[in-house]
């Protein structure tokens, strides 16, 4: 059996196509460890090449905490450089990722947890979110792998004030500043993401796909688009079954049924 004490994934995939990724290490409010990084790593691989999966939720275990950032007790005995290289490697796990990511937060969301959850396409929380990036305030290195995902969210000036000052903010706040999507009553949360991802996992995955890529890349200066990789997914929406299917459902006033090919 897993010693559940340092941290696990639990994961799975219902015939909806989507997938639930759970950060549990309750024990240290759902901290990330280097064993939960590398498995997170598998499972989007695994879930990239895996045509029934369409849709992922990303959440913390218990419903108190999102994710309280990395473990810290963990990596306090790490190289700066294999951690640096070790999270490079985690966070590209995240970007190369092509289908939609969802993270649904309750309670904490804390440093590398808001870094965890603007690596998602949509971000729902609950009325008692708490959010922080406490890096200044602890002395832990915060450089550009951690600046970019924050900065693309919320702007470089509203960046630098949460970095710089370390000041918690709660759910408003983040829905203020372009953090999360929608704040919803924590009771409420589940049923409401839950419905996000079927309404998601209904449409044509190789749209939604190219839709995903190209609002990506939309986001970034024109220097850094990677415009080449958006005109594949969109070429290969634009010859997919799925648009046929699409275009026969409508004409006879039918629900589709898309297969991703």
């Amino acid at each position: 059996m897993a010693d559940e004490s340092v941290g696990r994934i639990v994961s799975g995939v219902d015939d909806r196509g989507v997938a639930t990724l759970v950060l549990s290490n309750p024990a240290r409010r759902n901290a990330i460890t280097g064993r939960m990084r590398r498995a997170i790593e598998q499972l989007l691989e695994e879930w990239e090449e895996d045509s029934t999966v369409r849709v992922v939720v990303a959440s913390g275990e218990g419903g108190r905490s999102f994710c309280s950032g990395l473990d810290l007790a963990e990596e306090a005995s790490r190289e700066h450089r294999d951690l640096a290289q070790d999270l490079r490697r985690f966070w590209g796990a995240w970007q190369r990722f092509t289908k939609p990511v969802i993270a649904r937060i309750e309670g904490h969301c804390i440093g590398g947890g808001v870094l965890t959850a603007l690596h998602a396409d949509l971000r729902y929380c609950s009325q008692e979110s708490i959010f922080s990036i406490p890096a200044a305030r602890l002395g832990l290195p915060f450089g550009f792998d951690s600046a970019q995902p924050v900065v693309e969210a919320i702007g470089r000036a509203r960046a630098t004030e949460l970095v710089l000052t370390a000041r918690s903010f709660d759910a408003q706040d983040a829905l203020r500043l372009g953090l999360v999507s929608q704040v919803v009553p924590a009771e409420e949360l589940a049923s409401v993401v839950d419905q996000l991802a079927a309404d998601i996992a209904e449409n044509a995955p190789l749209t939604v796909r190219a839709a995903k890529a190209g609002i990506r890349e939309a986001a970034r200066d024109a220097g850094d688009r990677d415009l080449a990789a958006v005109d594949r997914f969109v070429a290969a929406a634009r010859s997919s079954q799925d648009l046929l299917e699409g275009r026969a459902a409508r004409r006879e006033r039918r629900a589709p049924r898309f297969e991703g090919k």
